[in-house]
Protein backbone atom coordinates (compact mmCIF):
# COMPACT_ATOMS: atom_id res chain seq x y z
CA UNK A 1 0.00 0.00 0.00
CA UNK A 2 1.49 3.47 -0.88
CA UNK A 3 0.10 6.58 1.17
CA UNK A 4 0.07 10.05 -0.77
CA UNK A 5 2.60 12.30 1.13
CA UNK A 6 -0.88 14.34 2.23
CA UNK A 7 -1.74 11.00 3.99
CA UNK A 8 1.50 10.09 5.72
CA UNK A 9 1.19 13.57 6.90
CA UNK A 10 -2.03 12.74 8.63
CA UNK A 11 -0.93 9.63 10.00
CA UNK A 12 2.17 11.77 11.89
CA UNK A 13 -0.40 14.06 13.83
CA UNK A 14 -1.66 13.64 16.95
CA UNK A 15 -4.59 12.66 18.93
CA UNK A 16 -5.00 16.27 19.86
CA UNK A 17 -3.70 17.68 17.29
CA UNK A 18 -6.54 16.26 14.62
CA UNK A 19 -9.13 17.58 17.18
CA UNK A 20 -7.81 20.46 16.99
CA UNK A 21 -7.88 20.97 13.22
CA UNK A 22 -11.48 19.96 14.20
CA UNK A 23 -12.44 22.38 15.99
CA UNK A 24 -10.73 24.90 13.82
CA UNK A 25 -12.62 23.75 10.94
CA UNK A 26 -16.00 23.51 13.02
CA UNK A 27 -15.52 27.16 14.31
CA UNK A 28 -14.91 28.61 10.92
CA UNK A 29 -19.07 28.02 9.58
CA UNK A 30 -19.97 29.89 12.77
CA UNK A 31 -22.10 32.86 11.22
CA UNK A 32 -20.62 35.91 12.51
CA UNK A 33 -21.85 39.23 12.86
CA UNK A 34 -19.94 42.22 10.61
CA UNK A 35 -18.35 44.10 13.09
CA UNK A 36 -16.65 40.63 14.51
CA UNK A 37 -13.43 39.37 12.57
CA UNK A 38 -11.78 36.58 14.60
CA UNK A 39 -8.19 35.99 15.39
CA UNK A 40 -7.68 32.87 13.97
CA UNK A 41 -3.61 32.92 15.10
CA UNK A 42 -4.61 33.24 19.01
CA UNK A 43 -7.90 30.81 18.58
CA UNK A 44 -5.37 28.19 17.35
CA UNK A 45 -2.98 29.07 20.75
CA UNK A 46 -6.16 29.05 22.89
CA UNK A 47 -6.91 25.53 21.33
CA UNK A 48 -3.31 24.35 21.45
CA UNK A 49 -3.63 24.94 25.79
CA UNK A 50 -6.11 23.12 26.04
CA UNK A 51 -6.42 19.79 28.11
CA UNK A 52 -5.03 16.44 26.66
CA UNK A 53 -7.88 15.05 27.76
CA UNK A 54 -10.38 17.42 26.89
CA UNK A 55 -13.46 14.71 25.64
CA UNK A 56 -12.58 12.64 28.80
CA UNK A 57 -13.04 15.39 30.87
CA UNK A 58 -16.61 17.26 29.13
CA UNK A 59 -17.87 13.71 29.75
CA UNK A 60 -17.19 13.78 33.00
CA UNK A 61 -18.51 17.35 33.82
CA UNK A 62 -21.53 15.86 32.06
CA UNK A 63 -22.12 12.99 34.29
CA UNK A 64 -21.58 15.91 37.11
CA UNK A 65 -23.91 18.01 36.20
CA UNK A 66 -26.57 15.43 35.40
CA UNK A 67 -26.18 14.13 39.36
CA UNK A 68 -26.67 17.49 40.62
CA UNK A 69 -29.68 17.81 37.72
CA UNK A 70 -31.19 14.64 39.95
CA UNK A 71 -30.07 15.75 42.85
CA UNK A 72 -32.26 19.31 43.02
CA UNK A 73 -34.96 17.38 41.15
CA UNK A 74 -35.00 15.04 43.94
CA UNK A 75 -34.80 17.74 46.69
CA UNK A 76 -37.51 19.95 45.47
CA UNK A 77 -39.62 16.60 44.31
CA UNK A 78 -39.66 17.27 40.69
CA UNK A 79 -39.85 15.03 37.83
CA UNK A 80 -36.31 13.68 36.91
CA UNK A 81 -34.81 15.90 34.30
CA UNK A 82 -32.02 15.27 31.32
CA UNK A 83 -29.67 17.73 30.86
CA UNK A 84 -28.48 19.06 27.43
CA UNK A 85 -25.72 18.04 26.51
CA UNK A 86 -24.84 20.37 24.28
CA UNK A 87 -25.77 23.69 27.16
CA UNK A 88 -23.54 21.74 29.39
CA UNK A 89 -20.61 21.13 27.26
CA UNK A 90 -20.57 24.98 25.66
CA UNK A 91 -20.54 26.29 29.13
CA UNK A 92 -17.88 24.17 30.12
CA UNK A 93 -15.82 24.64 26.92
CA UNK A 94 -15.78 27.95 27.14
CA UNK A 95 -14.83 27.88 30.50
CA UNK A 96 -12.02 25.70 29.91
CA UNK A 97 -11.15 28.44 26.96
CA UNK A 98 -10.68 31.49 28.97
CA UNK A 99 -8.68 29.47 31.66
CA UNK A 100 -6.71 28.91 28.65
CA UNK A 101 -6.12 31.83 27.32
CA UNK A 102 -5.75 34.05 30.64
CA UNK A 103 -4.62 31.76 33.43
CA UNK A 104 -0.82 32.12 33.60
CA UNK A 105 0.19 31.11 36.85
CA UNK A 106 1.31 28.11 38.78
CA UNK A 107 -1.28 25.44 38.75
CA UNK A 108 -1.00 23.27 41.83
CA UNK A 109 -2.03 25.92 44.28
CA UNK A 110 -4.82 27.85 42.06
CA UNK A 111 -5.84 23.90 40.97
CA UNK A 112 -6.61 23.32 45.19
CA UNK A 113 -7.95 26.54 46.02
CA UNK A 114 -10.59 26.16 43.00
CA UNK A 115 -11.30 22.12 43.76
CA UNK A 116 -11.94 23.26 47.66
CA UNK A 117 -14.24 25.63 46.21
CA UNK A 118 -16.12 23.37 43.70
CA UNK A 119 -16.45 19.95 45.75
CA UNK A 120 -15.46 20.50 49.61
CA UNK A 121 -16.86 17.13 50.52
CA UNK A 122 -13.73 16.07 47.97
CA UNK A 123 -11.53 16.86 50.81
CA UNK A 124 -14.34 16.08 54.06
CA UNK A 125 -14.43 19.89 54.64
CA UNK A 126 -17.77 20.36 53.31
CA UNK A 127 -19.37 20.90 56.89
CA UNK A 128 -16.88 23.82 57.20
CA UNK A 129 -17.49 25.55 54.31
CA UNK A 130 -21.10 24.88 53.53
CA UNK A 131 -22.56 25.89 50.13
CA UNK A 132 -20.97 28.65 47.83
CA UNK A 133 -21.58 30.01 44.53
CA UNK A 134 -18.09 28.98 42.40
CA UNK A 135 -15.91 30.96 40.68
CA UNK A 136 -14.21 29.91 37.68
CA UNK A 137 -10.75 31.14 37.97
CA UNK A 138 -8.80 32.31 40.58
CA UNK A 139 -5.67 34.81 40.78
CA UNK A 140 -3.19 34.80 43.49
CA UNK A 141 0.37 35.79 44.58
CA UNK A 142 2.60 35.74 47.02
CA UNK A 143 3.54 39.02 48.74
CA UNK A 144 7.50 38.02 50.11
CA UNK A 145 7.72 40.91 52.05
CA UNK A 146 4.35 40.31 54.21
CA UNK A 147 5.07 36.46 53.92
CA UNK A 148 1.43 36.18 52.76
CA UNK A 149 -0.53 34.28 50.06
CA UNK A 150 -2.96 37.05 48.77
CA UNK A 151 -5.90 36.18 46.65
CA UNK A 152 -6.38 38.87 44.36
CA UNK A 153 -9.56 38.03 41.70
CA UNK A 154 -11.89 35.65 41.30
CA UNK A 155 -12.95 35.18 37.29
CA UNK A 156 -15.97 34.38 36.15
CA UNK A 157 -16.48 32.23 32.49
CA UNK A 158 -20.41 33.54 31.11
CA UNK A 159 -20.78 32.47 27.60
CA UNK A 160 -24.82 33.42 27.82
CA UNK A 161 -26.41 36.59 28.72
CA UNK A 162 -26.10 37.53 32.69
CA UNK A 163 -28.71 36.59 35.11
CA UNK A 164 -29.58 36.53 38.70
CA UNK A 165 -27.37 33.70 39.29
CA UNK A 166 -24.70 35.45 38.02
CA UNK A 167 -25.83 39.10 39.69
CA UNK A 168 -25.51 37.02 42.96
CA UNK A 169 -22.15 35.15 42.30
CA UNK A 170 -20.40 38.73 41.30
CA UNK A 171 -21.70 40.20 44.74
CA UNK A 172 -20.63 37.31 46.91
CA UNK A 173 -17.38 36.03 45.73
CA UNK A 174 -15.86 38.72 47.98
CA UNK A 175 -17.15 37.01 50.94
CA UNK A 176 -16.69 33.40 50.01
CA UNK A 177 -13.26 33.91 49.53
CA UNK A 178 -12.93 35.22 53.00
CA UNK A 179 -14.66 32.39 54.32
CA UNK A 180 -12.45 29.95 52.36
CA UNK A 181 -9.05 31.89 54.13
CA UNK A 182 -10.48 32.07 56.97
CA UNK A 183 -10.98 28.34 56.99
CA UNK A 184 -7.63 27.31 55.47
CA UNK A 185 -5.66 29.39 58.30
CA UNK A 186 -7.60 27.53 61.06
CA UNK A 187 -4.28 26.08 63.14
CA UNK A 188 -6.12 23.17 64.25
CA UNK A 189 -7.22 22.26 60.68
CA UNK A 190 -4.05 19.52 59.01
CA UNK A 191 -4.63 20.27 55.37
CA UNK A 192 -2.32 18.11 54.12
CA UNK A 193 -4.06 15.34 55.91
CA UNK A 194 -6.96 16.41 53.92
CA UNK A 195 -5.71 16.43 50.59
CA UNK A 196 -4.71 20.14 50.37
CA UNK A 197 -0.58 19.84 50.11
CA UNK A 198 0.20 22.83 47.68
CA UNK A 199 -2.19 25.18 49.86
CA UNK A 200 -0.82 23.34 53.21
CA UNK A 201 2.60 25.47 52.68
CA UNK A 202 0.57 28.67 53.50
CA UNK A 203 -1.53 27.42 55.96
CA UNK A 204 -2.08 30.73 58.42
CA UNK A 205 -0.88 33.28 55.84
CA UNK A 206 -3.85 33.09 53.20
CA UNK A 207 -5.37 36.66 52.88
CA UNK A 208 -7.75 38.63 50.59
CA UNK A 209 -6.51 41.71 48.72
CA UNK A 210 -7.76 44.93 49.41
CA UNK A 211 -8.37 45.18 46.21
CA UNK A 212 -10.25 42.66 45.73
CA UNK A 213 -11.34 42.60 42.02
CA UNK A 214 -13.67 40.12 39.93
CA UNK A 215 -13.53 39.36 36.26
CA UNK A 216 -15.84 38.86 34.04
CA UNK A 217 -15.01 36.92 30.86
CA UNK A 218 -17.19 37.00 28.09
CA UNK A 219 -17.57 36.19 24.24
CA UNK A 220 -15.50 37.57 21.33
CA UNK A 221 -18.79 39.17 19.91
CA UNK A 222 -20.44 40.72 22.85
CA UNK A 223 -20.07 44.89 23.65
CA UNK A 224 -18.17 45.23 26.77
CA UNK A 225 -19.05 48.68 26.72
CA UNK A 226 -22.34 48.10 26.11
CA UNK A 227 -23.40 47.33 29.67
CA UNK A 228 -27.44 46.28 28.74
CA UNK A 229 -26.32 44.29 25.75
CA UNK A 230 -24.33 41.91 28.60
CA UNK A 231 -27.50 41.75 31.01
CA UNK A 232 -30.69 39.06 30.57
CA UNK A 233 -33.74 41.59 29.63
CA UNK A 234 -36.12 39.86 30.76
CA UNK A 235 -38.12 41.18 33.87
CA UNK A 236 -39.31 38.46 35.74
CA UNK A 237 -35.37 38.25 35.68
CA UNK A 238 -35.06 41.65 37.69
CA UNK A 239 -36.42 43.64 39.92
CA UNK A 240 -35.71 47.63 38.49
CA UNK A 241 -33.41 47.93 41.93
CA UNK A 242 -31.94 44.38 40.97
CA UNK A 243 -31.07 45.60 37.68
CA UNK A 244 -29.83 49.14 38.30
CA UNK A 245 -27.15 48.26 41.29
CA UNK A 246 -26.00 44.87 38.34
CA UNK A 247 -25.60 47.93 35.83
CA UNK A 248 -23.68 50.04 38.36
CA UNK A 249 -21.56 47.06 39.59
CA UNK A 250 -20.87 46.15 35.77
CA UNK A 251 -19.85 49.94 35.13
CA UNK A 252 -17.59 50.05 37.93
CA UNK A 253 -13.94 48.78 36.62
CA UNK A 254 -12.84 49.04 40.04
CA UNK A 255 -15.22 46.31 41.08
CA UNK A 256 -15.72 44.09 37.73
CA UNK A 257 -12.88 43.79 34.82
CA UNK A 258 -14.22 42.76 32.13
CA UNK A 259 -12.38 40.60 29.58
CA UNK A 260 -13.05 39.34 26.04
CA UNK A 261 -12.66 35.60 25.01
CA UNK A 262 -10.91 34.91 21.48
CA UNK A 263 -14.06 33.15 20.41
CA UNK A 264 -17.80 34.36 19.81
CA UNK A 265 -21.12 32.64 21.07
CA UNK A 266 -21.51 31.10 17.96
CA UNK A 267 -17.95 29.41 17.34
CA UNK A 268 -18.34 27.85 21.20
CA UNK A 269 -21.34 26.04 19.96
CA UNK A 270 -20.15 24.88 16.64
CA UNK A 271 -17.11 23.52 18.50
CA UNK A 272 -19.43 21.70 21.13
CA UNK A 273 -21.13 20.19 18.91
CA UNK A 274 -18.16 18.55 17.19
CA UNK A 275 -17.20 17.95 20.76
CA UNK A 276 -20.64 16.28 22.02
CA UNK A 277 -20.01 13.79 18.48
CA UNK A 278 -16.64 12.92 20.08
CA UNK A 279 -18.13 11.53 23.54
CA UNK A 280 -21.11 9.92 22.22
CA UNK A 281 -18.86 7.78 20.24
CA UNK A 282 -16.20 6.77 22.30
CA UNK A 283 -18.32 6.44 25.50
CA UNK A 284 -21.49 4.78 23.56
CA UNK A 285 -23.82 6.11 26.69
CA UNK A 286 -26.32 8.79 27.63
CA UNK A 287 -25.21 11.19 30.17
CA UNK A 288 -27.86 9.95 32.00
CA UNK A 289 -26.88 6.68 32.12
Amino acid sequence: MVLSLETAEIAELTEKELLINELVAAASTAKRSENYTPNLDAQRTVLNNLPENLVELLHGHLHVAQKEQNYFDTLHKRPLEIVDDKTVVCGELFELLVESQYLKQEAAVVDELLAFFHDPARFELNKLLGHVRNPDLAYVHYDSNAERFVIDAAGEAKLGLLNKRAFSQLKEFEEKFKRVAQILNLDELDLEAHGLEALSEFQGSISISKAFKRILFVPANRDAADIDSLIRSDPQEFTDDEYEEFYSMLDNTNFVDIQKSVFSTQEVSKMAEVLVQKIKSQYITSISD
